[in-house]
């Protein structure tokens, strides 16, 4: 029923027998959510003072987004009005002093309570095995051209109408693929909510088209509608986009919210972006170690570093070397880039052979689009496999 994480030497708990019975005791976060995958019964999670604040943060986020039956309570050393603040946007019950003894067990009361109101269904695996592959595109670092390389594959997975792609913009606050690909937000994620039961064949009237076989799922545009967007209504359109499309790219923006870990969780790959600057490696090996303990398959990881020619001091030893992984591609810079976005028109979509085009078409192709060729040229138009139940 509960599970206690301390990753300190084993010492008398007062805390530890204030919890509702019966306790696991784990030492690491990582074994915490092993338990949580594997099992269906648990519904607390008590971390101990001694595990860092920001592994006590991403692991309270991503159990939000995957088990939203299972509370998270947080003690700490001593109660920090901005460490309550970090800890309850990422989604814990409560946040607790190490000596408040009486507090926790009154607050474990109240998120066992809370847990048995929440309706959840068995988490299964049918979201990575669904007929669209979905792949999250991501960089914990702004600025590093995510949007920009989401909107030319999501065109180059097109192939030019040969498959139906539908690009979803998961930045809530500052989404920009609207604007990039000049589209009227008309309807947006937001309008999901009014919708009760979602069925695959539902999203169709959230969508905005763009090109043949091509749609896009838009992010909002009033202040303060991102807000209103729970991580389970991600997970819930991206798993219908997944059976109507056979592809889903989704744009993210640069941080773990509840909504990002909700599509990696969903996604079977995830394009990790990268630019040739050390705060930008930095940020990726630290989203690879975040990967690591949130239990990703490294097979899933695709490094693409952007602006890979850039002359900026760094060989590609050395880049490979701070990113702790190979590369998967090298997307080299233009100055067609800047132009093709104040055009509303991405580079895959007017020059098929353009370096940036076949580098990105390259990572496709290798990766998770067998189907596509390698080089510029478009193969025979062929009717999709999913045409055959779908509407136009």
């Amino acid at each position: 029923m509960t599970i206690f994480c301390r990753t300190g030497t084993p010492r008398p708990q007062a805390s530890e027998a204030a919890l509702p019975a019966p306790v696991t005791v784990v030492s690491s976060l990582t074994f915490a959510m092993a338990i949580l995958d594997s099992a269906a019964g648990e519904r607390l999670v008590v971390i101990d003072n001694d595990v860092p604040l920001a592994d006590a943060l991403a692991f309270t986020t991503h159990t939000a987004a995957r088990h939203p039956s299972v509370g998270v309570i947080i003690i700490r050393p001593s109660l920090d009005v901005g460490e309550i603040q970090l800890a309850m946007r990422a989604g814990a019950r409560d946040v607790l002093d190490i000596a408040d003894i009486a507090g926790l067990s009154a607050a474990c009361a109240r998120s066992l309570q809370h847990s048995s109101q929440v309706r959840t269904e068995p988490r299964t695996d049918l979201d990575r095995s669904t007929e669209g592959k979905i792949i999250t595109v991501f960089s914990a670092k702004g600025g590093a051209g995510k949007t920009t390389i989401s909107t030319n594959l999501s065109v180059v997975l097109n192939d030019g109408g040969n498959a139906r792609v539908c690009l979803v913009d998961l930045d809530l606050a500052f989404g920009d693929v609207a604007i990039t690909l000049r589209l009227e937000p008309r309807v947006t994620i937001i309008d999901a909510l009014a919708m009760t039961e979602l069925q695959p064949d539902d999203v169709a009237s959230i969508l905005t088209n763009y090109r043949p076989n091509h749609d896009c799922l838009l992010a909002p545009v009033a202040p303060g509608d991102a807000e209103k967007i729970p991580a389970t209504l991600t997970t819930t359109l991206l798993g219908a986009l997944a059976q109507r499309y056979d592809y889903v790219v989704v744009d993210t923006p640069s941080q773990f919210s509840d909504h990002v870990l909700a599509a990696l969780d969903a996604s079977a790959f995830h394009v990790l972006i990268t630019t040739p600057e050390l705060p930008s490696l930095k940020n990726l090996r630290l989203t690879q170690d975040m990967f690591d303990l949130l239990g990703y398959d490294k097979k899933s990881r695709l490094l693409a570093l952007n602006r890979a020619d850039e002359n900026v001091g760094l060989s590609l030893a050395d880049v490979v070397q701070v990113a702790g992984s190979p590369l998967a591609i090298r997307i080299p810079s233009s100055p067609d880039v800047p132009t093709s976005i104040n055009r509303g028109t991405p580079l895959a979509a007017d020059h098929p052979d353009h370096p940036i085009t076949l580098a990105i078409r390259r990572l496709a192709a290798e990766s998770f689009a067998p189907e596509l060729t390698v080089h510029g040229k478009h193969r025979a138009r062929r009717i999709p496999k999913l045409l055959n139940r779908r509407s136009s």
